[in-house]
């Protein structure tokens, strides 16, 4: 059973047809100091990833995102 308030997804992940469970992770620029309401919600570290660098790169002009930054987000990623 889910929890109140958590946000389920559920994905064809296979051609059986099998329906797996995943649960949304979501992040916040806020979650690692920035003064921005950004907010993205995903069900991979992956997909996050990728719309925070987008954003990144269109709003605070950070074209390049150290190994350190990187960690600190995946670590930020609420799941």
């Amino acid at each position: 059973m889910n929890q109140p308030g958590t946000t389920v997804e559920y994905l064809f992940e296979n051609n059986a047809g099998v329906m797996q469970q995943t649960h949304a992770m979501s992040f916040r620029c806020r979650d690692i100091g920035l003064d921005c309401s950004f907010e993205t919600t995903g069900t991979s570290e992956h997909k996050i990833l990728r719309e925070f660098i987008d954003h990144a790169e269109a709003t605070h002009n950070l074209n390049f995102l150290s190994a350190d930054v990187i960690l600190k987000i995946k670590s930020a990623i609420k799941k």
